[in-house]
């Protein structure tokens, strides 16, 4: 007997969320930001494949090693971790934790000019909400990152 979409799609739901389940909450969050922050990089990259850091301008391919998804607000704040307006093109060296505190300016700068200082008013207010992912939220979360992320590749080529 065939198998509807719905069943295939809860299926999938359930093999995902058992595989979260087996791994600490942080590390459930990280394993659907990985997917996250690649459609990230993915989307603000040029028609050449490479993306822009917002903080210091350096230019590297999407999908290098030294081009991260950094976030404006810290993915400690999980109410806006898969915020896309909350994440873009980051080189390694704007991204890391120990040397940020000196880039966030330029970070703060990028968000307003692109967005306007009302859009990152909200998003601070939305950061400050407290949530926690449930497995199955996070399972259905990954699975539609995961389509969104097939249908950028297919954009890529």
């Amino acid at each position: 007997m065939k198998l509807s979409a719905a069943e295939k799609h809860r299926n999938k739901v359930e093999r995902f969320t058992n595989r979260l389940a087996a791994m600490s909450p942080q590390n459930r969050i990280n394993d659907v930001a990985k997917v996250f922050q690649r459609i990230v990089r993915m989307e603000h990259a040029d028609k050449h494949g490479n993306c822009k850091c917002v903080t210091c301008g350096k230019v590297l391919p999407w999908n290098d090693p030294a081009m991260n998804s950094g976030h404006f607000i810290s993915r400690t704040k999980h109410a806006t971790v898969f915020h896309f307006i909350n994440c873009h093109p980051q080189c390694a060296a704007c991204n890391d934790p120990k040397r940020k505190g000196n880039k966030s300016a330029e970070y703060e700068r990028y968000m307003i000019a692109t967005y306007g200082s009302e859009v990152v008013s909200d998003l601070m207010i939305c950061s400050e909400q407290k949530i926690r992912w449930a497995c199955e939220e996070l399972a259905e979360k990954k699975i539609q990152l995961l389509m969104m992320e097939k249908d950028a590749m297919k954009k890529r080529k």
